[in-house]
């Protein structure tokens, strides 16, 4: 579907069943458009979510990796796209797409917020030492901690492996499968 606005595309999806995919294209990557982008990704944290833009700064490109967002500079050929639609038509048949849905839904019942809910899909996706944990978010190990601390006692588990195992059943997924992060 193709929205003459972003803010048409967040109302849309705050209203329907999340797509496979969202292609955002910004003619320029200000506050408004990465306001668009974050909120998306707020309404559907592990969506596949592609940025097709004319230019790109570090700083906008590692914003853009923090929120688990595809990019690509202009001209982007039709191949990419559909590898990418692909990709996340693919991703929605597996495992590490129902573990997706369990730890949103979860995430909503625990009342985590964003950067616990990221611990959690971490987690949840095999990554489980703090040194892993605390390069993967981007945080001190004391944060790591605290996050550590604060989604243990939310969600009435004793340790992060209960955890995961309490997500993986929830998304009759077989933990001996390998379930990759994004």
């Amino acid at each position: 579907m193709v929205y003459a606005s972003g803010r048409q595309a967040i109302d849309h999806l705050k209203t329907t069943s999340p797509p496979l995919a969202v292609v955002v294209r910004c003619v320029s990557l200000d506050d408004a458009c990465m306001e668009v982008i974050k909120l998306i990704r707020g309404l559907s944290p592990k969506l596949p979510l592609m940025v097709v833009t004319p230019s790109l700064s570090a700083a906008v490109s590692h914003e853009l990796t923090v929120l688990d967002a595809r990019y690509v500079l202009e001209p982007v050929s039709a191949k990419v796209v559909e590898h990418f639609a692909l990709s996340a038509l693919m991703a929605n048949r597996s495992g590490a797409m129902r573990l997706d849905r369990a730890i949103g839904i979860q995430a909503l019942r625990w009342g985590l917020t964003p950067r616990e809910r990221q611990l959690v899909a971490l987690v949840a996706k095999g990554s489980a030492r703090r040194k892993s944990l605390s390069l993967e978010l981007g945080v001190s190990d004391n944060t790591t901690k605290t996050l550590t601390r604060s989604v243990l006692s939310k969600t009435g588990t004793t340790r992060l492996s209960e955890l995961r195992a309490t997500l993986l059943q929830l998304a009759h997924v077989d933990p001996t499968v390998s379930h990759p992060a994004g």
